[in-house]
């Protein structure tokens, strides 16, 4: 088992790992457990500024709280192209050992 911050690799990554989530507060009104901080979208139109979620679901826009690792690289274990090389080079070392 490869513990990369909250996330486990191999496992589907959940929003409680995500830097976009949120949980709720006693006093908020939402009926799921939390929210995340990039909105609601339908058919690519952004419809909300805080969307509703629960803790175990995902999306594609996903990326780890605490290595900035996205939906991506935890899948295929493999870092985007976009990456600086020195960047690179830590989040190769993080995704072999499990450190993060």
């Amino acid at each position: 088992m490869i513990k990369i911050g909250k996330h486990i690799l191999g496992n589907s990554p959940r929003c409680e790992a995500c830097k976009y989530y949120s949980p709720k507060t006693a006093d908020e009104k939402n009926s799921l457990d939390g929210w995340c901080e990039l909105g609601t979208f339908i058919n690519g139109k952004k419809v909300t500024d805080r969307g509703k979620v629960n803790e175990w679901e995902c999306c594609r826009k996903w990326q780890e709280s605490r290595t900035g690792l996205t939906y991506y690289e935890v899948m295929t274990r493999r870092l985007e192209d976009w990456r600086k090389p020195l960047e690179r080079m830590e989040l190769e070392r993080i995704l072999k050992e499990g450190t993060g």
